[in-house]
């Protein structure tokens, strides 16, 4: 699959393969730019969000993964919502998945 960059603010992603699929949520691989360093982002649909009824359920888990803290854990970097989508960087465990070289 071609990489692309990724449409955000700024254009500082370049979006590599898609790692996973979930109910309202993709999770892409994805580079940054300016340093060359991988992490994830996950993209979230906000009206199927909201359909489901899950709004509560993501400001949770933003909440909660912003507190944690451990290197066999993802650690989050980022947040960004515009009007139809939630981007959510996660940076890679120290202990390395195969998705990120």
């Amino acid at each position: 699959m071609e990489e692309q960059r990724l449409i955000l603010p700024g254009g500082r992603y370049e979006k590599g393969k898609l790692i996973g699929t979930g109910t309202f949520a993709k999770v892409y691989h994805v580079r940054e730019l300016a340093t060359g360093e991988s992490v994830a982002i996950k993209v979230i649909n906000k009206d199927q969000v909201k359909d489901q009824g899950m709004v509560d359920q993501i400001q949770r888990e933003i909440s909660a993964t912003r507190l944690l803290r451990h290197p066999h854990i993802v650690e989050l970097r980022e947040v960004l919502a515009t009007k139809s989508k939630i981007f959510i960087w996660y940076q890679p465990s120290l202990h390395r998945h195969p998705c990120f070289p």
